[in-house]
């Protein structure tokens, strides 16, 4: 069995109803074969613990031919990647590895909007 993310997975379907239910949503762009997304997932896992009534953090799978649309819409070309909604709009899409205090730094951003 393939690697698989701590957080909520999240299905195309329902991508639209988690962004309108809370006010900031996460979502990690993921494939189960790369290795750098083990290492987001973990750091993304302390962010959902810490903030569990501020922020969803939620995992969307690239490889999943249904969330590929998403993909496109969000411009995830690479991973890990990292899509943030605050009270409903698209806030921004971050590309590559963040360090933990780099995710520290942007979450209290996130927070503030």
């Amino acid at each position: 069995m393939s690697w698989q993310p701590s957080t909520t997975k999240v299905l195309a379907n329902e991508f639209c109803e988690v962004i309108g239910a809370t006010t900031v949503a996460v979502f990690h762009f993921y494939a189960s074969w790369n290795r750098y997304d083990v290492t987001q997932d973990q750091m993304l896992r302390e962010i959902a613990d810490a903030y569990k009534d501020q922020i969803f953090v939620g995992s969307i799978d690239t490889d999943d031919h249904e969330n590929w649309e998403i993909c496109k819409e969000l411009r995830i070309l690479n991973l890990p990647a990292i899509a943030i909604f605050v009270k409903g709009q698209h806030f921004e899409t971050v590309i590559g590895l963040l360090s933990k205090e780099s995710l520290n730094s942007k979450v209290q951003k996130w927070l503030t909007q």
